[in-house]
């Protein structure tokens, strides 16, 4: 009996967090905001520390990414997840795909599309 007391609980508290979730406002409260940990070849420490984010880790996600310079980097974002998402200058960014980061504002002009 205890064992099913405990799914039961399980269940509900999963459908719960996903009802929340699913609201405007839940999403907000459940989920954490993407963070921007590196710019062109500037490292944001302050953001680095704040997500508990190393620089191996940071520099290997570059080279899995295919990165053979700084140079090539727009930016690397902690997304949401805790994955980090590396960002090329090859190509223009859209700005509404970083509209949610934290301090994407220090991503420079010359990265997005005009």
């Amino acid at each position: 009996a205890t064992g099913v007391v405990a799914l039961l609980t399980l269940v509900l508290l999963q459908i719960t967090l996903g009802n929340i979730a699913n609201q405007p406002r839940g999403d907000k409260i459940l989920n954490t905001q993407p963070v921007l940990l590196m710019t062109g070849d500037k490292i944001l420490e302050n953001n680095m520390r704040a997500t508990h984010t190393t620089h191996s880790e940071l520099t290997s996600k570059l080279r899995e990414s295919g990165i053979h310079s700084l140079d090539e980097v727009a930016s690397v974002i902690m997304e949401s997840s805790g994955k980090l998402s590396v960002i090329k200058s090859d190509k223009p960014l859209a700005r509404e795909l970083v509209a949610d980061v934290k301090d994407a504002a220090q991503i420079p002009s010359h990265f997005f599309r005009n």
